[in-house]
């Protein structure tokens, strides 16, 4: 028992994997984000 997270907490995040990683992505794309490492970070106006 001493590690970070509970064994609780680590239990929570293994059976609400799918819908967490759905909202990150979902709160990413809102902000306009990505996790793309290929895309640039550097808009270039043309």
């Amino acid at each position: 028992d001493s590690g970070l997270f509970t064994w609780d907490y680590l239990y929570e995040l293994a059976t609400r994997k799918d819908q967490l990683w759905a909202d990150y992505l979902a709160e990413l794309a809102s902000a306009g984000k990505s996790r793309d490492p290929d895309e640039s970070v550097v808009k270039l106006m043309l």
